[in-house]
């Protein structure tokens, strides 16, 4: 388990900028924490960092986040939305899985990130995905295959 696992009193928390990576299930079960801002030098969420963080509603990546590990955000129910910034590259199985408050995903990338089946399985039905304008990649995450955001008839706005 992680350094504050199970930590349920602990609402909010200021990372150091010195701080380069989150590994795995350095939050998980923070049911109280609801807001946490990633500092600008890290570059990798692990695997279960957030993992049951019901209580999550504001997250801030860093903009240095090259990757984010699977079941990273597992069952954060009451994130609403997420900005994902244009260095993120990577996000891996399940890492928003059973987030079924979420319902706007905004992300940065020109060329849209790599996602699997299960990276946003299980979100609230009709969601809206923000893209840039003139960006790539983004039909894969709108498929209608079970589990893409498709299939959860979220639709695609760029801006």
């Amino acid at each position: 388990m992680g350094p504050f696992s199970n930590c349920h009193q602990i609402t909010e928390i200021l990372l150091p900028n010195s701080l380069l990576t989150l590994n795995g299930y350095s939050f998980s079960s923070c049911s109280s924490l609801t807001s946490i801002t990633i500092p600008n030098n890290v570059t990798s969420i692990g695997d279960h960092t957030f993992y049951y963080c019901e209580g999550l509603t504001s997250v801030t990546i860093g903009n240095s986040v090259k990757s984010i590990g699977s079941y990273a955000f597992y069952n954060c129910t009451g994130l609403t939305s997420v900005t994902i910034p244009d260095s993120v590259t990577n996000i891996v199985d399940s890492a928003f899985d059973s987030c079924r408050g979420l319902t706007s995903i905004t992300s940065l990338a020109i060329t849209a990130p790599t996602i699997s089946i299960q990276t946003f399985h299980d979100v609230k039905y009709g969601g809206k995905l923000y893209v840039p304008q003139g960006s790539s990649g983004y039909d894969a995450w709108l498929n209608t295959d079970q589990y893409y955001l498709g299939y959860y008839n979220w639709t695609k706005v760029e801006q």
